[in-house]
């Protein structure tokens, strides 16, 4: 597999000139991408100045194909949603050491298909894609025309950092269309500049004074130009680029940033002595001041500035908490907060009533358990303290009853006086992840399928409301061998809020590329509390383990739920996910089914429209799609799609709903024009207000155009299909994934034509596979229990 979030590999083409030097390309091309069936993903570096990074694709995309003219991939997000993150061309390169690169543009040329992306985005990033930096959204017209853009920049990099670019693309009439690049036209045009001399700075500086948010610093000596920079004291000073003007501001925050960082400019001079105040800092904060001497004329900077540190005046009075997050648990609710940088205590107090005000006293006593700490005076009566003191920042509220809202504030003591409280609510709720306090875990993943590995990720579902800010996902490799040993290999954190997809539960997908195929282990973790949340073991081949609470250290898991994983042989657009008809992992196991990403799975949703049945079945050479509901309450109407790889799906037809029903209502489409092969169709319901559920997909098969000798209808099935054969035929086979035989139905050959009912409601819901031995011949087919 790819991997999108480590160092990438680095490609240096030496070419001689003289034995010395390298010639440059006219118009000062420093890189170039040749993508074509020869080069491949090469980069063609024409300047010793730089290495290139190869051309790569996001894991969101089919594989790449090169031809002799383009390099394309399919695959392509239909909107701008998590999905597209990994939908993407990259590219870049790293300065060689003691060089400094100018760009001044980027040129290519590139054409979608008819149903291609219609929306590409330009970023670049300094840390590989850990933030990055949006340059142009390019409009892709619907044309299948080639198209040359060339987009002007202005950027500056050293050996310091990889510079990295990525096109996203998106609003694609179809996950099947794809979008390509001319070959050789990807180039990166700029200047190099010339290797500056050691030079030391000999300008020195003196803080004079300090207040609240000021230094007030002298600049002396030295040579005629000075660059003053700064930055907080536990982030290091960014040095700047040779060859590169700044722009600076005595407000701390205003000036150029330098690289990003939290190194601003505060000041160009060539004042041989100069106090200036610089302005903007927080209070009781520690800062470090840089002063570089640099040539004008080269902008050549001092390998080694002169540096001061400094603390700002902790303010007379108490300061509120500068940020706090919590989380509503299962008799519990965990908070923890920033504290300012000056303070002497810090106070938690609750309620379960609202409450405002400032405490009047100090002499309190904090106790976590709900109601046994102390009253705390001026706040009004039955507002207790949680928490009182000044060595930790964080504290898990117990005893708290399920359902009912508690009120809560943070406040700080300095110097005897009180801040303004910081207030929040929270209400806890009864916990469906077993061993946890919590109401949220994995749901649905994908990390393997046949050829280039496509779409990975993670599905978290849960409450709806849920903060996602306040987990994290843990990922680790393990590497064979008789004992388990984890190697960590990304942290992620997560961010949004899981919406509310019915019954007050919803689910939300984080892309996640490079996920381990097999031997590696997955953990989600509440930040605030510090628990393990839930937790997923890749065993082997074909095989996950489920934990939920405990530790990872218990490998292999005591309590663990098993089910079906992914094997290398598996097409794109599967996943692994919950399987059962509850909204928790109470008794689910995990099946391989058609991606649901970023919503419940189908057989967890509570819907408006209560379904009875969704099938298809051949006619003639049209398919029949019928469904039953049972109950609907707002639905607009049906929305029908179609798909050849069951992947990417087109609208069909849209079908008017009853609005609202109690009773039995049967709906039917019949597609005229199928294609030969398989056709997936996907039905969606549509309410009043726009909301959009899906109700599954199905299957028909047409093997010619002119008639098909059997069917499964309906499929997938929830508990009885049924099978229908023309001809004769002797034997009706049943089998799971693993090739074990589970029914053998005998038949009577004597008959033409026929039909069996299988009754299915025993089986849990995965892959099975049905084998039809007619007229001396065995076919089989795939069955999917829902």
């Amino acid at each position: 597999m790819t991997n999108q979030c480590t160092m990438k590999k680095m490609y240096l083409v030496l070419a001689l000139s003289l034995g010395l030097m390298w010639i440059l390309p006219a118009q000062n091309t420093l890189i170039s991408w040749k993508l074509n069936s020869s080069a491949l993903s090469l980069p063609t570096p024409y300047t010793n100045a730089l290495r290139g990074l190869a051309f790569e694709r996001g894991n969101g995309l089919s594989k790449l194909t090169f031809s002799a003219t383009y390099v394309q991939a399919h695959n392509w997000a239909t909107e701008w949603k998590e999905e597209a993150e990994v939908d993407f061309f990259e590219f870049g390169f790293r300065a060689e050491p003691g060089k400094t690169i100018t760009l001044t543009s980027l040129e290519f040329k590139e054409k979608r298909s008819s149903d291609g992306p219609r929306t590409a985005q330009l970023r670049y990033s300094r840390d590989d894609f850990k933030t990055s930096t949006i340059l142009t959204t390019l409009n892709l017209p619907d044309s299948i025309n080639l198209r040359t853009h060339h987009i002007p920049l202005n950027l500056v990099t050293d050996s310091r950092e990889n510079l990295t670019f990525r096109l996203y693309a998106f609003d694609s009439e179809s996950e099947g269309g794809s979008w390509a690049i001319r070959s050789e036209t990807l180039n990166l045009k700029g200047t190099v500049a010339t290797n500056c001399p050691g030079l030391n700075s000999a300008t020195q500086l003196r803080v004079l004074q300090t207040t609240q948010t000021s230094i007030e610093v002298e600049i002396a000596g030295g040579s005629t130009h000075k660059l003053l920079l700064a930055s907080p004291l536990n982030d290091p000073i960014t040095y700047p680029f040779d060859g590169k003007a700044y722009t600076g501001d005595l407000h701390y925050g205003n000036g150029d940033a330098i690289a990003g960082s939290s190194t601003y400019v505060l000041r160009i001079t060539n004042a041989n002595q100069e106090v200036v105040s610089v302005t903007g800092l927080t209070p009781g904060a520690n800062y470090q001041l840089a002063v570089f001497d640099y040539d004008q004329s080269t902008l050549c900077y001092a390998d080694q500035p002169g540096i001061v540190a400094a603390m700002t005046l902790c303010p007379p009075t108490a300061n509120s908490v500068q940020g706090f997050r919590y989380s509503a648990l299962d008799s519990e609710v965990g908070v923890d907060w920033l504290g300012p940088n000056c303070f002497d205590q810090y106070l938690l107090v609750g309620a379960k009533h609202p409450f405002t005000g400032i405490p009047t006293t100090t002499n309190l006593v904090g106790a976590a358990d709900f109601g046994t700490g102390s009253q705390v005076a001026g706040l009004g009566s039955d507002v207790f303290a949680l928490y009182y003191g000044n060595q930790r920042s964080s504290e898990v509220v117990k005893n708290v009853e399920n359902g009912t809202t508690y009120y809560f504030a943070l406040y700080t003591l300095y110097n005897g006086q009180w801040s303004a409280g910081e207030f929040f609510s929270a209400t806890p709720e009864a916990s469906c992840v077993p061993g946890t306090k919590e109401r949220i875990f994995f749901n649905e993943g994908h990390y393997l399928n046949a050829g280039v590995d496509q779409d990975e990720g993670v599905e978290i579902a849960g409450a709806a409301g849920i903060d996602l800010s306040n987990y994290r996902i843990n990922i680790y490799r393990v590497p064979p061998g008789p004992t388990i040993v984890l190697v960590p290999d990304r942290e992620i954190l997560l961010t949004g809020v899981i919406d509310d997809e019915g019954a007050g539960f919803g689910a939300v997908w984080f892309p996640i590329p490079d996920l381990p195929d097999s031997h590696g282990l997955m953990t989600l973790t509440n930040m605030v509390t510090g628990e393990l949340v839930f937790a997923v073991f890749n065993s082997g081949p074909n095989r996950l383990l489920m934990l939920s609470g405990g530790s990872i250290q218990n490998l292999p898991f005591q309590r663990a739920v098993g089910g079906e994983g992914e094997r290398d042989t598996d097409p794109p657009g599967l996943s692994v996910q919950f399987v059962g008809t509850e909204l928790c992992p109470l008794d689910m196991t995990w099946n391989k089914l058609p991606h649901t990403r970023g919503y419940l799975n189908i057989a967890q949703r509570v819907l408006p429209v209560e379904l009875l049945s969704l099938a298809a079945e051949r006619k003639g050479d049209q398919a029949r799609i019928y469904w039953s509901t049972a109950n609907e309450e707002n639905s607009d109407y049906f929305l029908l799609e179609h798909s050849t790889d069951g992947r990417s799906f087109r609208p069909l037809a849209e079908v008017k709903a009853a609005g609202s029903s109690s009773f039995r209502l049967d709906y039917e489409y019949h597609h005229l024009k199928p294609v030969a092969g398989q056709n997936y169709y996907r039905l969606r319901q549509v309410d009043f207000d726009g909301t959009t559920y899906d109700h599954g997909v199905v299957r028909v098969r047409f093997d010619e155009l002119g008639g098909e000798k059997w069917t499964i209808a309906p499929n997938p099935v929830l508990d009885q299909t049924t099978v229908q054969w023309s001809g004769t035929a002797q034997e009706l086979l049943l089998s799971d994934s693993q090739g074990r035989i589970l029914r053998r139905i005998v038949l009577n050959p004597q008959a033409e034509g026929g039909s069996q009912s299988l009754q299915l409601g025993d089986l849990s819901a995965g892959m099975y596979f049905l084998r039809l031995l007619y007229e001396g011949q065995v076919e089989a087919r795939s069955l999917l229990k829902q």
